[in-house]
Formats: structure tokens, sequence, C-alpha cells
């Protein structure tokens, strides 16, 4: 099972401030350079949460450094190719294999008009340090034969609806 993150205020303040700043310039921008400002930013907070999981001290901060911006620049790749389609069917098959695939099961989602598809599988579900229904997942995304895996966990809401704690989206 993964463990749930032992800081939740400095380091995902900075990010959201960070996220807030990076796409307060998005309204002026078309949307293709849009969706690869929100893939980098994305990336960038995934990249230092898990970077920050690395080394003390110093290391750590070396590593949540490193993990920025790898996944900063993972994260534009990703997002420069999808359109809001395909998010929005990813996003929908994320959703649906969290609330009932089993674990191992894999659901596949496919946008005809960009050719562009991907999959996401059930992990175990847990429950977390707090209490919450949580449950693993690994999704991949294949944008014209470049394919992008990547891990995460997502918690239910009260409202019923997935946040995702920890991988792609966090």
């Amino acid at each position: 099972m993964p463990k749930t993150l032992k800081s939740r205020t400095a380091l995902p303040t900075a990010a959201l401030v960070s996220a807030a700043l990076a796409l307060g310039g998005c309204a002026n921008q078309n949307p293709d350079e849009t969706r690869e400002t929100i893939g980098m930013t994305a990336g960038a907070v995934i990249g230092a949460i898990i970077g920050a999981k690395f080394g003390k001290g110093t290391g750590s901060t070396v590593a949540t450094i490193i993990g920025a911006a790898g996944g900063a620049y993972l994260g534009k790749q990703i997002a420069a190719g999808l359109n809001e389609r395909d998010k929005l069917l990813s996003d929908q098959t994320t959703r649906e294999t969290l609330d009932d695939a089993k674990p191992g099961e894999t659901r596949t989602w496919s946008n005809p008009d960009t050719g562009h598809s991907g999959s996401t599988v059930a992990g175990q579900a847990f429950a977390s340090a707090k209490g919450d229904n949580c449950r693993e997942f690994e999704t991949t995304v294949d944008v014209n034969g470049d394919f992008r895996t990547a891990t995460g966990v997502a918690c239910r809401q009260t409202d019923g609806s997935w946040e995702v704690v920890s991988g792609p989206g966090a």
C-alpha cells in the first residue's frame, strides 16, 4: 500500500501557488499552448512530490527540483498531443475504472478523430490514514505511437468524485 504524504501543507501550498501563477497566463494562449502549460504544471507538481520523498535535507531539495523538472518535461510532452476530447475520454475511463473495476482489470479509451488512445488499470483499494476509500491505478496514453505510463493513487471524496492524491493530475 502507498504511504500518504506526511506534510499536506507546505508542498501542496507551494504547488497550488505555482499552478495558479502558471495557469494565470493561459487566458491569452491558444488551446495547444494552454494544454501544454497545464500538462507541464501538473507534471512539475507530480515530479516535485515524488522527488520530495527521496533524500534528506539538501538531498531532498535536490531530488524535489530534479523531480519537478523531469515531471514538467514529461507532462508537457504528454499534454502536447492530447486534445479536449482525448482528455475527456481519458478522465471518464479513469473514473469508471476507479469506480468499479476489479484489481488488475484494464479499461480502454480511443478517439477515432485523433487516433490517440489509452488505458487505465485498476489497482488495489485501501483505506487511507484518514479513513478515505482510496485506490491505486496505472494509466497509459498513446499519442501517435508514443506511449507514456504513470501510476497514481486516488481517494473518493464525500460527493462521490475521485481526487488524485499522487501521480498524474495530483
